[in-house]
């Protein structure tokens, strides 16, 4: 059951990526620094909840990373020199993220209880 909903995360994952890549706006690249962070996170999780799709993905972001070192300082952007667009859109995508968390552990802690 764990394989499968690892599977389907790594589905979505992969296809959200493909589409991110290819609807990449000319003349940006890709932070390399916070997929790297991003790996490391997604490596240790996966490892402890022993879902090795999403570990071995967090694992490649990590080698692609790393592969990059080179770039890291590259897209280094600070909060003070975002435009207020960016500001705006940093921020949603925060509340976004905290969101899904929240409702990840809702939905975990309902699966523990039994109600679910």
């Amino acid at each position: 059951m764990i394989l499968v909903f690892g599977l389907a995360i790594l589905i979505i994952v992969v296809g959200i990526l493909t589409i991110v890549l290819n609807l990449k706006p000319k003349g940006k690249s890709i932070d390399y620094r916070s997929l790297f962070v991003m790996g490391l996170i997604w490596a240790a999780v996966g490892i402890v909840i022993k879902n090795w799709p999403f570990a071995g993905l967090g694992g490649l972001f990590v080698i692609v990373s790393l592969i990059n070192k080179n770039k890291w300082e590259k897209n280094k952007k600070h909060w003070n020199r975002l435009s207020s667009e960016e500001k705006r859109l940093v921020l949603a995508m925060i509340i976004i993220l905290g969101l899904l968390v929240l409702s990840g552990l809702v939905v975990l802690l309902l699966i523990n209880n039994g109600t679910i």
